[in-house]
């Protein structure tokens, strides 16, 4: 069986030989940590393509410039300390962020405030869509052809293209909860434009490839819920996820999953409503989701597993349906303490044999 079909089968419950292991990337202060502790030298942050050393599946994807808007607003060094660095990003945004690791920035100031400032944003978008497609684009679908890879359209590593996020990008997290509510004429032709450019955008490669899924990048979610209720996603985004996503699906995209970056429970049966197969990040996130309850909600068995061997035989025979496996560990507290009793048996046998010698 191929990557591409046991990926799509899978993710489709058709039987398949073994489920994928599959990962996005690793985080540069973790890479540099886990060479330390032993890793290959050459370990790259990117684990999408797969890894041999992890013995990780992978995926292929085409990229387009679809986030950015062009041209890309200038961007600058406003203020620095030793700690932080103040800036302005492509978007338009004022920005902090922290020197020497990686995190998430926190931004102060966003591009668009109300219809003025959308009209002078759009037209960042309205320009020639060839200019967000690469310069070696026969090239590029010429290897998308050939890949016993899952294909994706666009790279779920570098955030693909969805309303809500782009509506973050362009407004901010907090002011566009408002805006919901303040002018929610301006969010409406907002997420219409953001439709229409879409399908323009998206439309010339999947005239010319045939890709196997695609992911929805909307990080609107953490461990308390999402960040917008189902009522305003049913007002705002359902109708034109469903257009989009009648789009995808009728150029021959099999799969449509959506990534949300935490508990977004109460939006599931709106999201299958508007079309999605299935979602990246549910089980991830520790926010104490009810497994069960959801995974019923999706027609799924769940297998529960305690121990190495439960959880061997649970991955490595062929499934038919779909199925989950849910492994139970201890919490961070009783997993914390539990280390802490074996890091001390540890250096207490270290101490005993440095004693005999």
């Amino acid at each position: 069986m191929t990557p591409k079909t046991r990926f799509i089968n899978t993710l489709q419950a058709k039987a398949v030989d073994r489920i994928p292991f599959m990962e996005i990337a690793l985080w540069q202060e973790t890479i540099t940590r886990w060479i330390g502790e032993g890793a290959p030298p050459d370990l790259n942050a990117s684990l999408m393509t797969g890894n041999a050393h992890f013995g990780l599946d992978g995926y292929d994807c085409v990229e387009i410039d679809a986030a950015m808007p062009h041209p890309p607003f200038p961007t600058c060094v406003l203020a620095e300390d030793d700690e932080h660095v103040r800036f302005t990003d492509c978007f338009g945004r004022t920005g902090m962020a922290r020197k020497g690791n990686v995190s998430m920035n926190q931004y102060l100031d966003y591009a668009v405030k109300d219809r003025q400032s959308f009209l002078a944003m759009r037209e960042r978008y309205e320009g020639s869509i060839d200019e967000r497609y690469a310069t070696d684009w026969e090239a590029v679908i010429a290897r998308a052809r050939a890949t016993d890879k899952p294909l994706s359209l666009m790279n779920p590593l570098a955030g693909t293209f969805g309303f809500y996020s782009m509506l973050r990008n362009w407004c901010g997290t907090e002011p566009l909860s408002y805006l919901f509510y303040d002018d929610p004429t301006l969010i409406h032709e907002c997420v219409e434009f953001l439709l229409e450019y879409a399908i323009r955008l998206f439309s010339r490669a999947l005239r010319e490839v045939k890709f196997d899924f695609y992911y929805i990048h909307e990080d609107m979610a953490g461990k308390g819920g999402p960040l917008m209720g189902p009522q305003l996603f049913r007002e705002f985004l359902l109708p034109c996820y469903k257009r989009f996503i009648a789009f995808l699906k009728s150029a021959g995209v099999e799969i449509v999953l959506v990534d949300t970056d935490g508990d977004f429970t109460a939006l599931i049966p709106i999201f299958l409503e508007a079309g999605v197969d299935g979602f990246e990040k549910i089980f991830g996130t520790p926010h104490n989701l009810d497994l069960e309850r959801v995974i019923h909600g999706f027609g799924g068995q769940v297998i529960r597993v305690k121990s190495d061997s439960d959880l061997l035989h649970a991955v490595i025979h062929p499934t038919h349906g779909l199925n989950f496996v849910v492994v139970e560990v201890p919490d961070r507290v009783v997993n914390a303490e539990r280390l802490k009793v074996i890091t001390q048996s540890l250096v207490n046998a270290l101490r005993i044999g440095t004693n005999l010698a």
